[in-house]
């Protein structure tokens, strides 16, 4: 199965990097549609997972367009098996010539350990 993610980082105008972590070796399987039904494939991939690794890969998919919501897939094969497939969802960055809004989140730890404050 996979245990951790799947997660997309490393987002840029026109690339992203999508990863997960699995349970055994095995190969992950990755898929990027336009749209969150997967009525079409924009890209695939495959990514062998060992211990050596702790069972973790990443897809590093280039050429994508700016500005764009992109659904993925990953499913996680050992042979015969197959885990359930987990989604994900993202949006590149805004061309670098196009003003955008944008927002954040930011988030700290404080007092964590009681370090910082007394609680």
């Amino acid at each position: 199965q996979i245990t951790h993610g799947p997660i997309s980082g490393e987002v840029s105008a026109t690339a992203v990097t999508l990863w997960a972590r699995g349970n055994v070796t095995g190969t992950l399987e990755f898929t990027l549609s336009s749209t969150a039904a997967f009525t079409d494939t924009l890209a695939t991939g495959t990514v062998a997972i060992t211990p050596a690794a702790d069972f973790i890969g990443q897809a590093r998919l280039t050429a994508l367009t700016p500005g764009t919501r992109y659904h993925y897939n990953i499913t996680l094969t050992d042979g015969e098996n197959a885990s359930e497939t987990v989604a994900g969802a993202f949006q590149t960055a805004p061309d670098t010539e196009v003003a955008a809004p944008f927002s954040f989140t930011f988030g700290g730890d404080i007092g964590g350990q009681n370090f910082c404050r007394s609680v």
